[in-house]
């Protein structure tokens, strides 16, 4: 049974008093134990547990990074990151290479990417991952698009991105991810 965590937070402050135990962690899943006949409701989701049930929570904030080697372009992005809560930057790269090192390091659900970068482009850099980190390319070039999407990519967004088409893509991808 998963819920967003932040669902999880509403309810915690609705049942204030009630008889819920667990330990939150950084980790992306966490276990509640809940005692006889609670029954918990919230906006989100509602859900009555059985004695002794465990309930499993994961939290839907995405880590996520950049990597753009134009300043203008990586300083909007990180705005729009920002601006939605569902995403937790970790990193900005200005190129493929320091990416690599973090991708192959960290735990990254989402990696925004550009294309046309020095050292390792976009695409290489793609194809040099496990598969584990969903990808959004963001680039001015239309011409690697289809390519883009034999990689996997989740998404394909040409510059200038609006806010409204970097949300579009945050949620194809908080759609693979539930």
């Amino acid at each position: 049974f998963e819920i967003a965590l932040k669902t999880v937070l509403q309810v915690s402050l609705l049942v204030n008093g009630l008889p819920v135990t667990g330990k939150l962690s950084f980790a992306k899943l966490c276990v509640f134990k809940v005692k006889p006949n609670c029954s918990h409701t919230s906006s989100a989701k509602s859900f009555i547990v059985a004695p002794n049930q465990i309930v499993y929570l994961r939290d839907m904030r995405l880590s996520c990074i950049i990597v753009d080697d134009e300043p203008l372009a990586l300083a909007l992005l990180e705005e729009y990151v920002r601006r939605t809560p569902e995403l937790e930057l970790c990193a900005r790269c200005v190129n493929g290479l320091d990416a690599l090192e973090v991708l192959n390091n960290e735990q990254i659900d989402v990696a925004f990417v550009d294309i046309q970068m020095p050292q390792l482009n976009g695409l290489e850099l793609v194809r040099k991952l496990d598969g584990r980190t969903k990808i959004v390319f963001t680039t001015a070039f239309e011409q690697y698009a289809l390519e883009g999407f034999k990689v996997d990519a989740v998404d394909y967004l040409l510059k200038p991105i609006n806010y409204n088409e970097f949300r579009h893509s945050v949620d194809k991808v908080l759609a693979w991810y539930e």
